[in-house]
């Protein structure tokens, strides 16, 4: 971090900018021994602390190197809108880093009936319908659920700068939902439920 970085935070304490530094120090340190992880983690806690252009970037790499396309092109998105004072190489680095990651993801739409159904992808909840979302290409779970109907699940395979989308009508049901979590230290394992996959394990 960099004195004149303030600018672009000025409601920063001294306090914080110390806890700031010492977060981004680790991150930095973690990057170099290539634990990317780690990186990220010490990266965000850095910028809740204090939204600096250079704390974004350097998280916005870390999420490049953890195959997290979507997740970087929102850091680098936010980099490019406010760049605070960082420097001209890494601004382009930023533009760089952009481009390449936007072509690794594609956009997802998905409408459903009720209106305000819950969709979750990969096991993860995103929001209500209707939704749009960006992801990585690939093969996604998708699920929309809503009380007193019965779920719809659907593989979609989404491509790389394509657009997928998903529309669905759930049945009413008298039938009582239940919720069955699975935990895993494996991410990314296909989850399978009475011969039907229905999504993967997260992180």
């Amino acid at each position: 971090l960099h004195a004149d970085d303030s600018s672009a935070a000025p409601n920063v304490s001294d306090a914080d900018k110390e806890r700031a530094k010492a977060l981004f120090t680790a991150g930095v340190e973690r990057m170099r021994a290539e634990d990317f992880a780690g990186a990220a983690q010490s990266f965000e806690a850095a910028l809740a602390i204090a939204p600096y252009a250079v704390i974004r970037y350097n998280l916005g790499l870390a999420y490049e190197r953890l195959d997290r396309p979507v997740d970087a092109v929102a850091a680098m998105e936010e980099v490019l809108r406010n760049p605070g004072t960082l420097r001209p190489e890494r601004l382009e680095r930023a533009k760089q880093s952009l481009a390449e990651q936007q072509a690794r993801i594609g956009r997802l739409r998905v409408a459903a009936e009720p209106a305000g159904a819950q969709i979750s992808v990969d096991g993860r909840a995103l929001g209500q319908a209707p939704l749009q979302t960006r992801l990585k290409a690939g093969v996604h779970y998708v699920e929309i659920a809503a009380a007193n109907h019965a779920p719809f699940r659907q593989a979609v395979s989404l491509s790389a700068g394509g657009e997928a989308s998903i529309s669905a009508v759930l049945t009413p049901t008298q039938a009582q939902g239940a919720q069955l979590w699975v935990r895993s230290a494996l991410a990314g394992a296909d989850v399978w439920l009475d011969g039907e996959r229905i999504g993967k394990t997260t992180r």
